[in-house]
């Protein structure tokens, strides 16, 4: 990809960031450690292969229809044959508004290296995404390019491409999808790639698909256990190979913890509600979340997406509230409640001690 096809790409990530004010934003953020057997492609070489991932990202008010969103992961993995490879980028993204259905598409910029050697990496992406109750279900297709010195892809295949600046550019495209289902507690996913385009891919030795299976136990609101399993892609732009491996890991919720006292402002403790009536969380999505409840005049929400400051619901049919605000993907934590009455934990999420003598409903966006 030439320059001048890069150029526009830093303009269109300040523009997101500087598109509303900071107060207007929601952050959130995840940190992955997970450390497991690997078995590396082409030398056939046994190990142990470690991963961090550390991701972040907000969410300002919708434009023009739209929801803008700015990512950027760092990650470290050890690959073989003992060394430490690591990356980052940073995406903006914009999203269509949908309950159930919705699309997206993303420009990126970022780079990978192990020590002297170094990759810059441009990445354009699009994709879908729907779900029913419990099921999500995405698919994306990404363009990816980088810049590599001749020589760089040793025994990975010719990297020849366009020339620019003594450097050959190599372009590839990815085609993922990804399935999931979240019981509140517990995720289970299944991950498929599909790579083309890169003459390197042209050698057989080199694998063309990747594929991951994995699941976390949520065993506190901000603290999951993860394990997986699967059989990653090449590092084509620092000519490391792919790996089946297997893993075992945590990963961390990192968002706003809520002030102590916060959800007890003028009510009773949250209770957990078990009558008929009790009001249940019955969507959940970056855009919007609806709660079906008891009669009432009127409703509210609180919870971390809102620094715990009580939200009114607005009305969407009898028993069926909703509040159109930007939640960032990832674990969360609610409370409701209808006629200035009682914060409750409502069905559809999971209750928690919520460190100050109450509980909480945990529930996850993806």
């Amino acid at each position: 990809m030439s320059r001048s096809r890069t150029a526009w790409l830093p303009l269109v990530l300040l523009f997101f960031a500087g598109a509303t004010p900071l107060r207007a934003v929601q952050f959130g953020a995840t940190l992955d450690v997970g450390t497991g057997p690997a078995t590396w492609d082409q030398v056939e070489t046994e190990g142990a292969r470690a991963q961090g991932t550390l991701g972040a990202s907000y969410r300002p008010a919708r434009m023009l229809g739209l929801q803008p969103e700015l990512t950027g992961d760092f990650g470290l993995t050890t690959e073989q044959p003992v060394r430490t490879a690591f990356r980052w980028d940073v995406m903006g993204r914009l999203h269509t508004r949908g309950d159930v259905t919705g699309a997206w598409l993303g420009a990126g910029l970022g780079g990978v290296g192990t020590g002297a050697r170094t990759a810059a990496l441009t990445r354009l992406e699009g994709g879908i995404r729907s779900g029913v109750g419990p099921a999500g279900f995405r698919v994306w297709l990404a363009r990816t390019s980088f810049g590599v010195r001749p020589g760089v892809g040793g025994s990975f295949g010719d990297t020849r491409g366009d020339s620019a600046g003594g450097k050959q550019i190599v372009e590839y495209t990815d085609l993922g999808t990804r399935a999931a289902l979240d019981f509140g507690r517990y995720e289970v996913g299944a991950t498929l790639v599909r790579r083309w385009g890169s003459a390197a891919l042209q050698s057989r030795a080199l694998r063309s698909v990747a594929w991951e299976m994995n699941a976390v136990w949520w065993v506190r609101p901000s603290v999951g256990l993860m394990a997986s399993v699967g059989h990653s892609l090449p590092e084509l732009s620092l000519a490391l190979p792919g790996a089946r491996y297997r893993s075992l890991g945590v990963r961390l919720a990192l968002g706003a913890a809520p002030r102590r006292g916060a959800r007890s402002a003028g009510g009773a403790p949250p209770t957990t509600g078990t009558a008929a009536g009790t009001p249940r969380l019955v969507l959940a999505t970056p855009d919007r979340l609806a709660i079906v409840g008891p009669p009432a005049d009127r409703a509210e929400v609180m919870g971390d997406f809102t620094d715990w400051r009580s939200l009114p619901l607005v009305r969407a049919g009898e028993g069926r509230w909703t509040i159109d605000t930007a939640v960032s993907r990832g674990v969360h934590q609610l409370n409701v409640r209808f006629d200035g009455g009682e914060w409750v934990v409502p069905a559809g999420t999971v209750a928690v001690d919520d460190g100050f003598g109450g509980e909480v409903g945990m529930f996850v966006v993806r």
